[in-house]
């Protein structure tokens, strides 16, 4: 996205990539870090003998990784010091998303008063109007108050429904 929605040369567009990257692999292995010496310390506090990979597979202790995730998601991503970074941003909205859709999947699973075809329609009907609203929610957004809008989603917004309005050959878009 960065080729396509950034100003600048490629070689800083380039640097730029690599940069976020770095940063992106670097987040995501100090929270790996922190999150499996938590598991270590909370399984060595019970006693366990399972090894790491028998109590995954086996959906054991799911507050051990409750506990592993929320302290590496503080110390990684909830402190002033990182936290406000647009890669660290990027990750947690991304994360988010991926917890309200599996939070709806659980309630969907737990819905046993349900028929599985009423469940296929609630989860149809769900879908759309999650799409249908969040796209009307940023659009709106974006006209009213663009600037409460993240920083990298409003260069692309900006990139496709205003720069886009004047052009004078295809090469303006490159």
């Amino acid at each position: 996205m960065s080729v396509l929605f950034r100003s600048g040369s490629i070689k800083s567009r380039w640097d730029g990539i690599v940069k976020n990257t770095t940063q992106h692999a670097q987040t995501l292995g100090k929270f790996v870090l922190i999150y499996k010496t938590v598991i270590y310390a909370l399984k060595q506090a019970r006693g366990s003998k399972a090894s790491m990979l028998q109590e995954i597979q086996n959906r054991s202790h799911p507050m051990d990784a409750f506990w592993g995730g929320l302290i590496g998601g503080y110390l990684v991503f909830g402190t002033k010091k990182g936290a406000m970074s647009t890669i660290n941003q990027q990750i947690v909205l991304y994360v988010f998303s991926r917890v309200v859709m599996g939070l709806g999947k659980m309630v969907l699973k737990n819905m046993n008063s349900l028929p599985p075809r009423q469940q296929t329609a609630v989860s149809n009907y769900s879908w759309t109007l999650l799409s249908s609203l969040s796209w009307a929610l940023v659009m709106y957004m974006f006209r009213k108050d663009a600037g409460v809008l993240q920083k990298s989603m409003l260069h692309s917004m900006n990139y496709l429904y205003i720069d886009s309005e004047n052009w004078s050959d295809i090469t303006d878009f490159f």
